[in-house]
């Protein structure tokens, strides 16, 4: 009879959790301020559904082998989330291209990236509104290289940002075109422009 209860509660619990979901190719917007355009058919997860970042993100094959966070956070926000008792590193509003790149390698570290190097840093725009562009290589907890990019730029509303992360091979090789695309993409819903 125990058993039969616990199975039961079990079902019930796993048919109330959100699952991931197709995003078909086309426009697409997650939780972001912003809107993307897919080549073809990703798989999102939804910010409630994926630990430790406050963001939706796309993938391909899988979240541990290739994921594309879309986020835009406000002055104040992190990237990540925690326990209420725990520090997270915070986006401040007018903050350098040099301390938003801290921040988003803060961000990396407290999801248990180490060994994060950025490089070939670089002005990008993201819809005409002035931001950075920069390479990614890191290293997971269970020691796989990762390597990925990431763009970002600021408007009168936040912090907009995108990062694409995969481990060093064809889980990455094989995306690197469409993310460049999807970031090229991009079109901000504000009005306003810095």
């Amino acid at each position: 009879m125990k058993v039969k209860i616990a199975l039961a509660s079990g079902l019930v619990l796993a048919s109330c959790a959100t699952v991931p979901e197709l995003a078909p190719a086309g426009p697409f917007q997650a939780d972001s301020d912003f809107t993307v355009t897919l080549n073809e058919d990703w798989t999102v997860f939804a910010a409630s559904i994926n630990p430790g970042m406050d963001s939706a993100f796309l993938t391909m094959d899988g979240p541990q082998l290739n994921a594309v966070y879309l986020a835009s956070i406000q002055d104040g926000e992190g990237l990540v989330t925690a326990e209420a008792s725990t520090d997270v590193p915070q986006f401040i509003s007018g903050s350098s291209m040099l301390e938003i790149v801290e921040f988003l390698t803060a961000s990396l570290t407290r999801l248990g990236y180490s060994a994060i190097e950025t490089k070939d840093v670089r002005p990008h725009s993201l819809d005409g509104v002035s931001g950075t562009r920069l390479g990614l290589d890191a290293t997971r907890e269970n020691g796989l290289s990762v390597v990925g990019e990431a763009a970002f730029a600021e408007d009168d509303r936040g912090l907009h940002i995108v990062i694409f992360l995969a481990p060093r091979g064809p889980y990455h090789t094989n995306l690197v075109d469409d993310v460049d695309e999807l970031i090229s993409s991009i079109r901000l819903n504000s009005s306003g422009r810095t």
